[in-house]
């Protein structure tokens, strides 16, 4: 959990290909919240403020 944890620390780690399947693999959990928190990041890009 701890290396789990570190690494989704690392915003590129999100972007690497091996890197979400390792922790879908290994870390169920913790990989559905960081893809959560990535697609969050992602709509707040394209949000228009009024």
């Amino acid at each position: 959990m701890a290396v789990a944890a570190g690494f989704q620390l690392d915003p590129a780690f999100h972007h690497a290909p091996h890197g979400m399947r390792l922790m879908q693999e290994n870390v169920p959990a913790m990989a559905m919240s960081a893809r959560s928190f990535v697609n969050a990041v992602e709509l707040g890009k394209h949000a228009h403020v009024r």
